[in-house]
């Protein structure tokens, strides 16, 4: 086997897919334990023109991501945490970035390779350079894949592959996300089904963020930023009762908040699934190309997801490096893998800039003062305005 591919999310797949259509061998190792492990998690995502939307146009895959791509859900609201509407964005036929359950996006990908291309349920231990220059991968079963000319890892930020070429580690952001649905048969789905629309809600204020977002099964993805320590869902033990916990989050760090905006966090069910993001430092991301190994997404370059932009550049990298391999060939993988970098750094270094300047727009404590600033102070059109609408969107 020529090469491995760590992780079978958007990158990995997408990559795989690139490779099947050029007849080149290739392997996809993922932790979970089957296509259906993750499908909770995470929202709808929106792919761009010469990100996203180009890799899968590339893959062949565009006339499948028609079939579930969703115009409408452009439309969006950002309101302040006494529900004034800050800005608005209506959809008005705009064909751009239509959005995507990431399920439906990961089925289309998984489906576009053959199934023994995917081997499910295997977790990383090791990555293993060897003295001939091939790399073995170990994995946490005992079980050894050896002999590999290029290992791509796709699997996120938390890669046993990292550290093969670079020291840096990502960094936490001081933001912790929260995600928990409201289903059909919610009583009180009606109500804000009808407030949020077919896109989707973002409320900033005072360090914190309640979001609500359609998918496309009609269901509701409710999001709640806080600023919090690294480790506070692990040590402060308050999601283990989430009605109490939220219960708290009414009381106290949403008290004065509207209710149309805390409603959606009164009556979102079950646990909450939680992760707190990071970014990779900018300045890690100039290392030498290490023979054997390639980094690509989250993997490479994880940033806040505050400009809508980390699965589309994640997408964009796979695309690239498939270029780079197809153009130089398997005997000259080393060379393909120093072409990619030169171009990931570039697009990542401006992604994690810009990331972490929305973050600090959006997790202000006088937020949405500085929101509001932006909108003022640039006319249609504008990149900062671009930009805060990316943030608002990605945010969710």
């Amino acid at each position: 086997m020529s090469v491995a591919i760590l992780g079978a999310g958007p990158a990995g797949l997408t990559l795989a897919r690139l490779l099947e259509l050029n007849d080149i061998d290739y392997i996809v190792y993922e932790r979970d334990a089957s296509a259906e492990t993750s499908r909770n998690r995470g929202g709808c995502l929106d792919l761009h023109p010469a990100s996203g939307q180009a890799a899968l146009r590339a893959a062949g895959l565009f006339d499948q991501f028609q079939k579930f791509a969703r115009y409408d859900a452009q439309e969006m609201r950002v309101l302040g945490p006494d529900g004034e509407v800050i800005f608005h964005r209506k959809y008005e036929g705009q064909e751009e970035d239509p959005e995507i359950d990431r399920s439906d996006l990961r089925d289309i990908l998984v489906n576009s390779i053959p199934k023994d291309r995917i081997k499910w349920n295997m977790v990383v231990k090791d990555i293993l350079k060897q003295e001939d220059g091939s790399v073995n991968i170990r994995f946490t079963d005992g079980h050894e894949a050896k002999g590999f000319k290029l290992v791509v890892a796709a699997d996120g930020i938390w890669t046993k592959a990292r550290k093969l070429v670079t020291s840096a580690i990502p960094e936490y952001s001081g933001v912790h996300y929260l995600q928990a649905p409201i289903t059909h048969s919610n009583p009180a789905f009606e109500s804000l089904s009808q407030m949020l629309g077919p896109g989707a809600v973002v409320s900033i204020g005072s360090g914190r963020q309640i979001s609500a977002q359609r998918m496309r099964d009609g269901t509701i993805n409710v999001y709640i930023g806080l600023n919090v320590p690294e480790h506070w869902a692990k040590n402060s033990k308050e999601l283990e009762d989430p009605d109490m916990f939220r219960g708290k989050l009414l009381e106290q760090d949403f008290k004065a908040w509207s209710t149309e905006l805390t409603d959606f966090v009164k009556y979102c069910e079950g646990s909450f699934f939680s992760w707190p993001l990071y970014a990779t430092p900018a300045s890690a991301l100039d290392w030498k190309t290490i023979p054997g190994i390639a980094l690509v997404g989250d993997a490479a370059h994880v940033s806040t997801p505050f400009v809508g932009e980390g699965v589309n550049v994640a997408m964009h990298d796979s695309l690239q490096l498939a270029e780079e391999i197809v153009k130089y060939g398997l005997e000259n993988l080393d060379k393909a893998v120093a072409e990619y970098e030169k171009k990931m750094f570039s697009r990542a270094i401006d992604l994690i800039n810009r990331s972490n300047a929305s973050k600090a727009l959006m997790h202000a404590e006088d937020a949405p003062k500085g929101f509001k600033k932006v909108l003022q102070g640039a006319s249609p059109g504008e990149e900062k305005l671009a930009m805060s609408e990316r943030a608002m969107e990605a945010s969710i």
